[in-house]
């Protein structure tokens, strides 16, 4: 590894001061909206709602898709090796499969996993 001149250092140092200065304003900026500051439990709560509108969609294509295989959830937590607790959630929408999952899941019902995020 060869070390970098003095110059290249105080390069590196002027670009990590100025990265620095634009995260402080860019925070700075996300958190004022027109004078006044947002509530950190709205955004909380607007990213949270996104989620929940995901795990929503993303369960009601896994149940479309099954239903579609004449299976139960019972004969998919088999197929996939995914508890059927698991499954019911993810269809009722209270949580989303994480990537593993989604690819056992679009295995088990012969899908590409990107289906389950289309309409």
């Amino acid at each position: 590894m060869t070390s970098q001149s003095g110059t290249e250092n105080d390069e590196l140092d002027r670009h990590v001061a100025r990265w620095s200065r634009d995260v402080a304003e860019l925070s700075h900026l996300l958190f004022q909206k027109r004078g006044g500051l947002w509530d950190l439990g709205n955004i909380h709560k607007m990213a949270q709602s996104d989620d929940d509108k995901l795990a929503q969609a993303v369960g009601a294509k896994l149940r479309q898709i099954r239903e579609d295989h004449a299976l139960s959830t019972g004969d998919l937590a088999a197929r996939s090796g995914i508890a059927e607790k698991n499954i019911i959630e993810f269809e009722g929408g209270k949580s989303r499969p994480d990537g593993d999952q989604v690819i056992r899941l679009s295995q088990a019902l012969n899908v590409v996993p990107s289906t389950f995020f289309t309409e």
